[in-house]
């Protein structure tokens, strides 16, 4: 699963998780929108193009209330509870807050050619500017 960019905060991060590849849900306002594209290919001298359609949200807030379930290949999937929705939701969330010392750090880090340089020095010199400077971002912000 790729790296979350940001705290999870609806239901839409609980969702995704449940039927991975399947557009299963959505929220009332969201509607059809048809768009065409090229598909590179060239028939009789002229671009071929095809369309889609997308479902596109229209304003509406992403709650319990408003959460619809669509049909995929003719399997309606069950809407989960409210509960589950809120426990899952607060498991991430505590999950994500639990790793925040982790994404504090990747931030003050030395780059890692800046890293391999104190190392380079480090053994030329007999220092420790590399195991120093590590040390006080970890300091900085413990784990837990």
């Amino acid at each position: 699963m790729p790296t979350r960019k940001q705290r999870p905060d609806d239901y839409d991060d609980v969702l995704v998780t449940m039927h991975v590849g399947e557009t299963w849900f959505g929220f009332t306002g969201m509607v059809d929108v048809e768009y065409t594209r090229e598909t590179g290919r060239i028939v009789d001298g002229v671009p071929e193009t095809e369309t889609y359609t997308v479902k596109e949200e229209r304003g509406l807030e992403h709650t319990y209330e408003n959460l619809v379930i669509h049909p995929v290949n003719g399997v309606t999937h069950d809407k989960p509870t409210k509960e589950y929705l809120d426990t899952k939701l607060a498991e991430m969330q505590a999950a994500w807050d639990a790793e925040a010392y982790g994404r504090n750090r990747e931030k003050e880090y030395p780059e890692i050619g800046e890293q391999l340089d104190m190392i380079y020095h480090d053994q030329v010199n007999g220092t420790t500017t590399f195991k120093d400077a590590i040390k006080a971002v970890k300091d900085k912000y413990p784990k837990g």
